[in-house]
C-alpha cells in the first residue's frame, strides 16, 4: 500500500502543471505576506506589540521602529531572494524551455511526510554532460546520493523537478 501511495505521490510531483501551481503559490504566497506586512509597518497607529500605541510608554516608540526594521528588512530578503529570481524564471516557465539536464545526486534525502518535511530540500548535483556542481530545491521523494536523475530546472530559482528516474 506504502509503495503504492509513493508512486501516485512521485506521479503527482513530476507533473509539470503540479510543479508550475506550487510555484505560484509559494511566489503568491511571499507577495501578499509581503504586501501585508509593508501595509502594516507603514501604518502610523500600527504597533508590533500587543498594547494599543496611546497606553504604551514612550521609550516603547523606539523598540516598535526597531521591530517594525526587522519585519521589513525579513520581508525585502524573502523578495530579493525568492521572488525576484522566480521572476527572470517566468518566461521560461512559461514557454516550457527549462533547462534539462541528467544529473548523479551528491546528497541523498527523504522527502516525506513521516520525516515532517515541509518545503523541498536544497539538493546538491553534478550535471553528468560537463560535471558541474549545483544546487536545486528538488520536489520528490526519496532519492539516494549516487542516483542517476534526469531534472528539469529552473536556472534563477534552483527550483527542480524530476522527469526521470533511471535505475
Amino acid at each position: 500500500m506504502v509503495n503504492v501511495m509513493q508512486y501516485n505521490i512521485d506521479s503527482i510531483i513530476r507533473s509539470k502543471p503540479a510543479w508550475i501551481f506550487y510555484l505560484l503559490l509559494i511566489q503568491a504566497l511571499i507577495v501578499i505576506m509581503a504586501i501585508k506586512g509593508m501595509q502594516f509597518v507603514l501604518k502610523k497607529e500600527s504597533s508590533i506589540f500587543a498594547w494599543k500605541i496611546k497606553d504604551r510608554p514612550k521609550h516603547w516608540k523606539t523598540y516598535d521602529l526597531i521591530a517594525k526594521v526587522i519585519v521589513t528588512a525579513g520581508l525585502a530578503f524573502l523578495v530579493i531572494t525568492y521572488t525576484l529570481p522566480f521572476t527572470l524564471d517566468i518566461p521560461r516557465l512559461l514557454t516550457g524551455t527549462e533547462e534539462r539536464a541528467t544529473v548523479i545526486i551528491v546528497s541523498g534525502y527523504d522527502y516525506s511526510k513521516e520525516n515532517e518535511a515541509v518545503l523541498p530540500p536544497l539538493v546538491r548535483v553534478q550535471n553528468v554532460e560537463d560535471e558541474t556542481e549545483f544546487r536545486v530545491y528538488l520536489f520528490h521523494g526519496e532519492i539516494d546520493a549516487g542516483e542517476y536523475i534526469q531534472i528539469e530546472y529552473l536556472p534563477h530559482s534552483k527550483h527542480a523537478r524530476v522527469i526521470q528516474k533511471d535505475g
